[in-house]
């Protein structure tokens, strides 16, 4: 009997140790091997990267480019929104629905750093540890940064990725000059990811967690019969 159960053992074993690595939290990187470019942040307009197939973000950095000594002090309104299947956002994470947005600071150019000879950088974090509403792996959500005559006047801009995050795209629409002009924010897409890290939680796999249900189901059924067993060998 012990045995037969062995291989049962190892099989069960294999599935568990496969859906604690899916479920750990993962770093989304796209900084990596950027050139330098970037995405001007034009006065009013809004720039957005969503994210899908995650189950938590817990903060988002976003690098920021400007020409050498180009960096100038602002706050930049950001949103981050859930959608709706038509691309609507339905919910807002920091704050209520129609609460007006969050806040992100940009410090002026001697808190850059030089990324080449005519390109400085800054990494802005976002904490969003606050997100109000658990977050649904088969919804879609977005980070809306919005420019302002700051990063027009001063050619402030996003940083395009160094390579593209497969569970997200960016995006940007005008003007947006409250929570209800993000019902529009799907329409113009730039086609490349934006240079951000980010910590998330992606789902398991649904075809281990399967198998780890199966296992462990068959497991009590043989752990009962096996009982079974012990008490009518002692009754003869």
């Amino acid at each position: 009997m012990k045995a037969s159960l062995r291989p049962f053992l190892v099989a069960a074993t294999l599935p568990l140790a496969a859906v604690s690595t899916q479920a750990q939290v993962l770093t989304a990187d796209t900084i990596t091997g950027m050139s330098g470019s970037g995405q001007l942040l034009s006065d009013g307009v809004g720039y957005t990267q969503t994210f899908t197939n995650i189950t938590d973000i817990s903060s988002l950095t976003f690098r920021f480019v400007a020409g050498t000594g180009g960096g100038a002090v602002t706050n930049l309104d950001f949103y981050f929104t859930q959608w709706a299947p038509d691309g609507f956002p339905i919910q807002q994470a920091l704050g209520n629905l129609n609460a007006g947005p969050q806040t992100l600071s940009i410090p002026g150019a001697a808190s850059w750093q030089a990324f080449d000879g005519s390109t400085d950088y800054f990494d802005a974090s976002i904490d969003l540890s606050g997100v109000s509403f658990p977050l649904n792996a088969s919804a879609t959500y977005a980070l809306t940064i919005v420019g302002n005559a700051v990063t027009a006047a001063n050619s402030i801009a996003l940083a395009l990725g160094g390579s593209n995050y497969a569970d997200g795209q960016n995006m940007f629409t005008s003007p947006v000059a409250s929570y209800a002009d993000l019902s529009t924010i799907n329409a113009n897409l730039i086609g490349s990811d934006f240079a951000f890290t980010t910590t998330v939680t992606p789902i398991p796999e649904a075809s281990h967690a399967a198998v780890l249900f199966t296992a462990l189901f068959v497991g009590a059924l043989m752990c009962r019969r096996r009982g079974h067993v012990g008490s009518a060998q002692l009754q003869v």
